[in-house]
């Protein structure tokens, strides 16, 4: 039995109504994590304790989720995060988990401090890169005075001495080579299961966009393509699903809608906001495909879960996008920055519903390699490996 304890951000709004808590906190990139502990669940050789910090909380709190789940919400103070290098948190969390009795440890993204935490804790440890955060901050000014340069720098210092690091990609595992010297493991992330359940119905005209509103995802690259296709005299349904975020300078959402007013007049676009799965799953069966013109990525879910909803992803040839998808076969790698070849995959594959079907069953096919309960068994081995090593 493997008693895991698994450092990440973790949905507890409706576990802290329960207790009678007001909490409205939620974390869209917590979705594989949610996805991996699911798979580990099936697993009667191990105990999972999942480790989260809020500020909305004064002490902490137990939770049995089931025999193999444990939640533990700990609190950490208003002022402890980037500003501070996250070390009230890391002292917080490890001075918790010490007295957890856990045999391996699992620190979640290297741009907070469960990482962080991961590589200072007493147990062996494993932590997983989501985001490559110096290579995101190239894509946004941020002032000397901002305590963000910081995240950078942690970054870097949480790479180098972590002992096993999961890069999820064969790109990011390339960054890493120049900066750690640990065991590198590549596993992708596990896609939830209600995507691969999807039966489209397709309705011309329609494009999605999932993911943050920002530079970094080539926003203003799919409105430049829209712009294209509305002087060609046809009109789409662009929705939104996401938030803005950046720099006030950075990523304005003044200047797109503006640009959105006088040069799209005849495209509807409708902006969701961050949508939990259930809601985003009726907009998938009926898009012609999902566009993300990202100029940053590591392995990103948006591609993952597209394919297994038999959904035509077109995206960029940036960071390990090209290899999630066979270009042509299931979904469509385009030339990153160029709005004009986007533009055209977009209105190639709406003219050609056909394609657009046989593209999405192939990327369904690919996606089965993403199956919670495969990452899961993977994901076991390297804990016992690392276990084996340390004995």
């Amino acid at each position: 039995m493997i008693k895991l304890g698994l450092l990440c951000d973790y949905p507890i709004n409706n576990e802290l109504i329960k207790l009678g808590i007001k909490s409205n906190v939620w974390h869209p990139g917590s979705q594989p994590v949610i996805n991996l502990i699911e798979g580990l669940s099936f697993d009667n050789d191990i105990v999972i304790n999942i480790i989260t910090t809020t500020k909305i909380i004064n002490k902490s709190i137990f939770i049995n989720i089931n025999d193999n789940i444990k939640l533990h919400i700990l609190p950490i103070p208003n002022i402890s995060g980037m500003i501070t290098a996250f070390i009230p948190r890391i002292i917080i969390i490890n001075k918790y988990i010490n007295n957890l009795n856990l045999d391996i440890v699992h620190g979640q993204g290297t741009e907070g401090e469960y990482s962080l935490a991961a590589i200072t804790s007493k147990y062996p440890n494993i932590i997983t890169v989501h985001g490559i955060l110096r290579e995101v901050k190239k894509y946004y000014k941020i002032p000397l005075w901002n305590p963000g340069k910081l995240g950078v720098y942690l970054e870097y210092i949480t790479l180098k001495y972590a002992k096993n690091i999961n890069s999820i990609s064969k790109y990011a595992e390339n960054i890493i080579k120049n900066i750690s010297k640990g065991k590198i493991y590549n596993i992708a992330n596990p896609v939830n299961d209600k995507y691969f359940n999807i039966e489209k119905d397709i309705k011309n005209n329609t494009i999605l966009f999932i993911g943050s509103i920002c530079k970094a995802k080539g926003f203003m690259d799919l409105l430049k393509a829209a712009e294209i296709i509305e002087n060609k005299k046809l009109k789409y349904i662009w929705k939104i699903i996401g938030k803005p975020i950046g720099y006030k300078y950075d990523d304005n959402i003044k200047y797109y809608n503006d640009f959105i007013n006088n040069n799209l007049k005849n495209q509807k676009f409708e902006f969701l906001g961050w949508l939990q799965i259930e809601k985003i799953i009726p907009h998938l069966v009926s898009t012609i495909c999902v566009v993300l013109p990202s100029y940053c990525e590591n392995s990103p879910m948006v591609v993952a879960e597209t394919m297994a909803s038999s959904t035509p992803i077109i995206s960029t040839n940036v960071g390990g996008i090209p290899e999630l998808i066979d270009n042509g076969k299931s979904g469509f790698v385009i030339n990153v920055g160029n709005y004009e070849e986007l533009a055209n995959t977009i209105i190639y594959l709406n003219d050609n519903k056909d394609i657009a079907i046989n593209i999405g069953r192939e990327a369904r096919l690919k996606a089965k390699k993403y199956d919670k309960i495969l990452i899961a068994h993977n994901t076991m081995n390297v804990y016992k490996e690392i276990l084996k090593i340390n004995i």
